[in-house]
């Protein structure tokens, strides 16, 4: 190799030579170095390999040709036995340079590189001349065509070891087969034995004997599967019955593995599992090809639920924005179910119920968290009550020390609540309301059943047809009816009642109402004779009516005196004037009408006379305190007086009406009854001024319930 080099550098000298005798002669301005055994001639210079250092300033001490030599240097000059190459630029080169095909180096100081050099790694070689050895034999070492030394392999038939040096007698590694037995031969004539061995990018295991193991392995506790190919990974195996898995160092695995995206889970022999298996206390179900289930799984016929981990779920379990409960054997539950304190339904399709269930014919409540609601629920701004076992409830309810009123629809009600013919008011907080209650600014009274009190007095307090306190105007013709009206439908005649001390009370007597609601259609006032406490008798009722319409308190100058002396007794007091019966021409709200024949003996009060000539008004006859209609002044009963006070009846006093039924004025209360009419001029006890002795019966009863 060393003969062959030198050829050729001889002949790159004589050319280099000849050629620079040539362009002297001719006048070239460049000078050119003297030859040396590199046998260097080129002017061009080309990139080397990118490396570190490709390029450098030549040394400070580094002189250059003489000046008188010397317009430009350019290429290779050899300077005291040295080669140094200068770019165009007339600068020093350092680092990698190509140069007609050959590779050479310069050092930092710009010395051109022969022989043996270690760079990033790697050895190289330059030759004499300087240029890289490749593809060839410097002595017992190989450089590749990338220049760099080989190591640790074959070139051709020859061997080189880890320090890039031929090693005579090497032979190549092979395998080897006796019978149906492999075993493998090192290349240095060795073979492997109880060991492992990666030959060609595959495992193998060789036994104490040097031969290539197949089959299963237990090896430091880990078993493998070889093959005649290497030992298995990342791959399943089967024996025909079984699965295993190799994992990605050739062990079989055991317990779980992920493996293609899924979760197989493999006993403590390796063996995949399926079916139901218990694992740590939890309880998994892997499908028949292995595969870890999740999400919902339908067995047999319930429904179970596989956690993300693959863990069965119990208990309550959340999937997507829906809440599902499962038993501890995973079992998704149905129906009302009782977990912990408290009742839940869960849907057909296992799904917690929230909000308004109807189930059979009653209502529930489930809350957001899916508890059944028990007693007050407020939904949305409306408030509802379910009792223990979560029905929702509708009517009257008593719910702790008071009644509520929850409508059909299960709502609390508050405020006004009509049924039947009695109000009811039921508060902010939706308790009935009992005893005296303030709504806006009117009072009212309810007992203790909640009913609101009418047409009566309370307390001393006067509560008229609508149940609204109020204060009869004293000594007026509106005042005296208003006060007549309070008796009116709950009072039974009592011969002998409002002669004592209730003939000069202020307001109603409690007893007159007690005693009434005892009584039923068969009451005779014959058998209650003088028990005065218990009601009134007609010129009790007159007399009581009036002395409440000219009276403030009790306790002053009675009004009642006999039905056949009213009359003239009231006129004598100059209250107004007394008609006789003959000279009676019409009939005025708040004339008072006495008998004087002494062939009947009773007293009423005129509420007002109807465009028949028939007349309206209130008194006191068996059964009691009411309000009735004369005939028309030809004894006809289809008056419109009769008439229209049946329909007051009727409406305002239900009660009696049921009780009692209707009844009438004979024609004789318009002929035989005198008549004292009230001076309502303001100079004496009475006043009109709401005009009521101008208006027909109509009119009056109208304004009297506010209609």
């Amino acid at each position: 190799m060393k003969r062959e080099d030198r050829k050729r550098n001889f002949a790159r000298i004589f050319c280099l030579v000849l050629l620079a005798f040539l362009l002297g002669g001719m006048g070239q301005d460049c000078v050119w170095a003297e030859t040396g055994d590199t046998g260097q001639t080129e002017e061009t210079q080309a990139d080397g390999p990118e490396e570190e250092d490709v390029t450098g300033q030549a040394p400070e001490e580094t002189q250059p040709l003489e000046a008188e030599n010397r317009v430009l240097t350019i290429g290779w000059i050899q300077e005291g036995g040295t080669w140094y190459y200068y770019n165009s630029n007339g600068k020093l080169h350092t680092g990698w340079l190509e140069e007609n095909g050959s590779w050479y180096y310069l050092e930092e100081d710009g010395r051109m590189a022969v022989g043996w050099r270690y760079m990033k790694e790697q050895w190289y070689y330059f030759s004499t001349s300087g240029v890289m050895v490749a593809e060839q034999w410097a002595g017992d070492y190989y450089l590749t065509a990338s220049g760099a030394m080989a190591v640790n392999a074959w070139i051709g038939k020859y061997y080189v070891g880890s320090d890039g040096r031929w090693i005579p007698g090497y032979s190549q590694a092979q395998w080897m087969q006796e019978g149906e037995r492999w075993w493998y031969r090192n290349a240095d004539g060795t073979y492997p034995k109880s060991c492992w061995k990666t030959i060609s990018g595959s495992a193998y295991y060789f036994n104490e004997a040097g031969w290539l193991v197949t089959g299963w392995l237990k090896d430091q506790g880990k078993w493998y599967y070889l093959t005649e190919y290497g030992m298995k990974k990342n791959e399943w195996m089967s024996d025909g019955k079984t699965w295993y898995y190799l994992t990605g160092d050739g062990s079989m695995a055991v317990g779980w593995v992920m493996t293609g995206g899924a979760w197989y889970y493999m006993n403590s022999n390796g063996v995949m599992q399926t079916g139901w298996q218990q694992i740590q206390k939890e309880w998994y179900y892997l499908k028949e090809n292995g595969v870890m289930q999740t999400g919902w799984l339908f067995q047999g016929k319930s429904w179970y639920y596989l956690k993300s981990s693959g863990a069965m779920a119990t208990s309550w379990q959340q999937v997507g924005k829906t809440w599902y409960y499962l038993s501890g054997s995973g079992v998704m539950q149905t129906g009302w179910q009782r977990i912990g304190r408290d009742w839940y339904y869960l849907k057909a399709e296992g799904a917690m119920q929230t909000g308004w269930l109807f189930q059979g014919k009653s209502w529930y409540y489930l809350k957001s968290s899916g508890a059944m609601a028990t007693s007050w629920q407020q939904v949305g701004k409306t408030w509802y009550y379910l009792s223990g076992s979560g029905v929702m409830q509708t009517g009257w309810q008593r719910i702790g020390r008071a009644w509520y009123y929850l409508k059909t629809e299960g709502a609390m009600q508050t405020g006004w609540l009509l049924q039947g013919q009695i109000w009811y008011y039921l508060k902010g907080s939706g308790a009935m309301a009992t005893g005296w209650q303030k709504v806006g600014s009117t009072w009212y009274y309810f007992y203790g059943s909640g009913a609101m009190a009418v047409n009566t007095c309370i307390d001393g307090y006067l509560i008229n047809r609508k149940g609204e306190y109020y204060e009869p105007a004293l000594g007026t013709i509106k005042g005296l009816l208003q006060n007549a009206m309070v008796p009116v439908g709950s009072t039974m005649y009592v011969y002998g009642g409002g002669w004592d001390e209730d003939a000069t009370r202020k307001g109603p007597s409690p007893q007159w109402k007690k005693f009434y609601e005892k009584q039923n259609s068969s009451y005779d006032y014959n058998t209650t004779r003088y028990q005065s406490e218990n009601g009134l008798d007609c010129s009790g009722f007159v007399g009581w009516s009036v002395y409440n319409a000219l009276n403030k308190v009790s306790g002053k100058s009675s009004c009642t005196v006999t039905s056949t002396a009213m009359v003239s007794n009231y006129a004598s007091r100059g209250w107004g004037t007394k008609i006789d019966r003959s000279k009676v021409k019409d009939y005025r709200a708040g004339d008072v009408m006495g008998s004087t024949c002494g062939c009947h003996n009773h007293v009423y009060l005129v509420i007002g006379q109807c465009s028949d000539g028939s007349v309206v008004f209130v008194h006191s006859s068996p059964k009691g305190v009411q309000i009735n209609g004369t005939t028309t002044p030809s004894g006809s009963y289809s008056s419109k007086a009769i008439s229209l006070a049946n329909s007051y009846m009727k409406k305002y006093f239900p009660d009696w009406n049921k009780k009692f039924g209707n009844s009438s004025g004979p024609q004789y209360y318009l002929s035989h009854f005198s008549q004292m009419r009230w001076d309502i001029s303001g100079n004496k006890v009475m006043r009109d001024p709401e005009g009521y002795t101008k208006k027909s019966a109509e009119q009056v009863l109208k304004d009297l319930f506010e209609e």
